[in-house]
């Protein structure tokens, strides 16, 4: 009889256990999509097909976008087995993703999805690039270029790996009058010669009080040990001071820098991201003084926001000799006017946005036409469910590029890594490209 209960018992534990695994499945364990091409790239008139792997039938909301704009949306009866999903063939350059998610508002996260690009080289920018770009911003350098740099430079403490080899600095340059100085950490080997390194600069993604938006120690010397070694900075967007307590952040988020990139853009010379853009320039302009730069290599690398300023910098300066381009934002924002969703800032229909000074300003800062002026060798990513930077829009700034350039997609790469069962052949395929990219630039000479 005991023995009865307790075989009981334990079956009702099991089905309790099994259920409860039910119900936090996955989307991505429930249904597999699959393309023919592991990067997801497709020429004019080719038909792409979507294979689903399907192990039980499921109920789901489908969601299918085209240039990153909602196409349909309805809830559907996923059968179970090895099908094709979705078929179709285009004509125009043309981005897609497919997604299912998990009808269960308790875990509205929770969906799975894949993406791909027909034509991806055909993009063009929605916006017309102003007859003076290129001469606007040589004026703005020019004028930067009167104020003297002040520079304040304060040693700081090594974690223990890199202690007996590398040096590290906190530092502070004056920038235009009026304007947020740069700030940043710098690291380099301690025995370095003069003109013997490279000069490496990393770049941050969007944000204030995030702990991703501040410069980092461990960032800026894991950077001067690539390679043969780099002079290297992690300079934050913003030129925040460095290692200060949360609540310095936070009141920055909430006040001063309180939504930066939603602000209505009224005239060029005051608008947010001209000062960001050129904070990056002062920053080049001293990194080239130092008496270790070996007077030939710069490479920048940046995401985001991180890859506007990427961007931004090297059409600005042709100094600069290699980037690092990932999911960048910024890029072409006018991609509205093509009836495509265009690139971050999305402040057309703001309140307080002027349509006519939004049309007519906003051009100068679209990051695709700084890129038209780069000779910088590029190595560029995109994912086709990005859906913070479009995926068609990061074309037309690679498109327009000129120079020696390599691009990476992947039909599961979203903003920010993938994660799961795709992240092995992301990291084979493209991160470890990249990084080789990195290391090359920075090899010892």
């Amino acid at each position: 009889m005991k023995r009865s209960i307790r075989l009981a018992l334990i079956a009702i534990i099991a089905l309790c256990s099994h259920t409860k695994l039910l119900a936090q499945e996955s989307m991505e364990d429930k249904i597999t999509l699959s393309i023919d091409r592991w990067d997801g790239r497709y020429d004019l008139g080719e038909t792409v097909t979507i294979k689903a792997s399907v192990p039980e039938e499921f109920e789901a909301i489908r969601e299918i976008y085209v240039n990153s704009i909602l196409e349909s949306k309805e809830k559907v009866w996923v059968e179970a087995g090895e099908y094709d999903i979705l078929t179709r063939t285009y004509n125009t350059p043309t981005s897609v993703m497919l997604r299912f998610i998990n009808p269960d508002k308790k875990q509205k996260k929770d969906f799975t999805d894949i993406g791909y690009c027909v034509g991806m080289e055909h993009f063009k920018p929605g916006f017309q690039k102003p007859a003076d770009f290129y001469e606007w911003w040589q004026e703005q350098v020019a004028e930067l270029r009167k104020t003297p740099i002040e520079a304040t430079i304060k040693p700081v403490a090594v974690p223990k790996k890199y202690a007996e080899e590398y040096v590290c600095y906190d530092v502070e340059l004056s920038c235009s009058e009026g304007g947020a100085p740069v700030r940043g950490y710098m690291a380099l080997p301690r025995n370095a010669e003069p003109k013997q390194l490279p000069i490496c600069i990393f770049t941050h993604g969007a944000g204030v009080n995030g702990g991703s938006n501040r410069s980092k120690i461990d960032v800026a010397l894991r950077y001067a040990s690539q390679g043969g070694g780099s002079i290297a900075f992690d300079i934050n967007a913003h030129g925040m001071l460095n290692n200060q307590p949360q609540s310095y952040y936070d009141e920055l988020n909430s006040g001063e820098l309180k939504n930066y990139k939603e602000r209505p853009i009224h005239n060029r010379e005051d608008y947010y991201f001209r000062g960001m853009y050129l904070r990056l320039q002062r920053l080049v302009d001293w990194m080239c003084t130092l008496p270790e730069w070996d007077g030939e290599r710069i490479l920048v690398i940046g995401s985001s926001q991180g890859g506007a300023q990427t961007a931004a910098i090297c059409g600005l300066d042709n100094r600069v000799t290699h980037t690092v381009i990932r999911e960048p934002g910024m890029m072409d924002i006018g991609g509205f006017i093509a009836g495509r969703k265009g690139g971050q800032p999305w402040a057309y229909n703001k309140e307080g946005q002027s349509e006519e000074a939004f049309m007519k300003w906003m051009p100068y800062f679209d990051t695709a036409f700084f890129l038209e002026h780069s000779t910088a060798e590029l190595v560029y990513e995109c994912g086709w469910v990005d859906m913070a930077c479009p995926p068609s829009a990061i074309m037309v700034g690679y498109n327009l590029a000129s120079g020696n350039k390599t691009i990476y997609t992947y039909p599961y790469r979203a903003h920010g890594v993938p994660k799961g069962k795709y992240r092995p052949e992301w990291q084979e395929k493209v991160m470890d490209k990249i990084n080789e990219f990195i290391r090359t630039a920075l090899r010892a000479k």
